[in-house]
């Protein structure tokens, strides 16, 4: 049993978009920060509360959550928050409570650690340069997109059969010009591919570019089908980006190589020569001589250290 587990028993805990596998264990309550808004006025409406700090009554934007936020022991907040009035809110109606704010990409300008002094915070970070920088603790994140167990995973996959040599689903994060370039060297090596760019929301794109994206989120079942017909993942972080994206992740639980211009990934348990190539520290060239390469095997034990279940169980270290 985990140490979490045994808290469980007797505190409530509220997770703000986090896992829905947490849902499963008791007094846990699961929502997302902020409500979902239905029409365009209402969200143009709330970006003008983002940005104007004086605007008061900023629970109507609240989840379900808000309507009965008092009980808590532990609050864990997964990005998302803009500004502090969430976390007063929670601290106001919990006095006593464990506060975690978990950052799960680079902190921004408008969640600063420093903007929530004084509301008694633990901050953790995906990202060491981030914890170097701000003074937070460390803990990767999880891969969450999946149901049943990580074998389920490796079952499915026997029905798919391999015909591209790298896949890519993501969206643009000002990497589109980049994942072009690749893309034509990967044509030109004779390393077939398949490219999916999802566009960014409210981005202006020049004419030239248009072909190469995709129109908009899809279900991430499409994404995992192209994984299980791929040898390899292309994972391309933005600069200044130390942390891990989904994307290693997904490697070791679908095991599929993986190709990154993150040089921080041999920092972590499941490195494996045979398994990652690195952009920038080995010539693309090389790239057909690693896939042919079989994939070695990651012990079960450190996949499952990317679970829900691990990410939530470092909490109580």
């Amino acid at each position: 049993m985990y140490k979490f587990e045994e808290y469980l028993k007797n505190h409530r805990v509220l997770i703000l978009d986090g896992s829905k596998r947490m849902a499963k264990y008791p007094n846990v309550t699961l929502d997302r920060i902020y409500r979902p808004l239905k029409n365009k006025w209402d969200r143009d409406w709330r970006k003008v509360y983002e940005h104007v700090s004086f605007l008061k009554n900023r629970k109507q934007w609240y989840g379900e959550w808000s309507k009965n936020a008092e009980g808590y022991d532990m609050g864990i907040f997964i990005n998302g928050i803009r500004g502090r009035d969430v976390i007063e809110y929670f601290r106001e109606k919990n006095p006593n409570a464990r506060i975690i704010m978990y950052y799960e990409t680079p902190v921004e300008k408008r969640n600063k650690p420093k903007d929530y002094q004084g509301l008694g915070v633990e901050f953790v970070s995906f990202d060491r340069d981030n914890c170097e920088e701000w003074g937070m603790k460390y803990s990767h994140f999880y891969y969450d997109y999946y149901d049943g167990t990580i074998e389920d995973i490796r079952e499915e996959q026997k029905d798919f059969e391999v015909v591209n040599d790298i896949y890519f689903c993501g969206y643009d994060k000002h990497r589109l010009e980049y994942l072009i370039e690749l893309q034509n060297r990967f044509n030109k090596l004779g390393l077939s591919n398949e490219m999916v760019v999802v566009r960014t929301p409210h981005k202006r794109y020049a004419k030239k570019f248009e072909k190469y994206l995709s129109p908009g989120r899809f279900p991430y079942r499409v994404l995992a089908e192209g994984i299980y017909k791929s040898k390899a993942i292309l994972d391309i972080v933005e600069p200044g980006q130390r942390g891990i994206t989904l994307r290693p992740m997904e490697s070791i639980f679908f095991r599929k190589k993986l190709i990154t211009n993150n040089p921080d990934v041999v920092n972590y348990d499941f490195y494996r020569k045979n398994n990652i190539f690195i952009i920038g520290q080995q010539p693309l060239e090389e790239i057909r001589e690693f896939l042919d390469v079989p994939y070695e095997d990651v012990p079960i034990e450190i996949v499952r250290n990317y679970t829900v279940e691990a990410w939530m169980e470092r909490f109580f270290e």
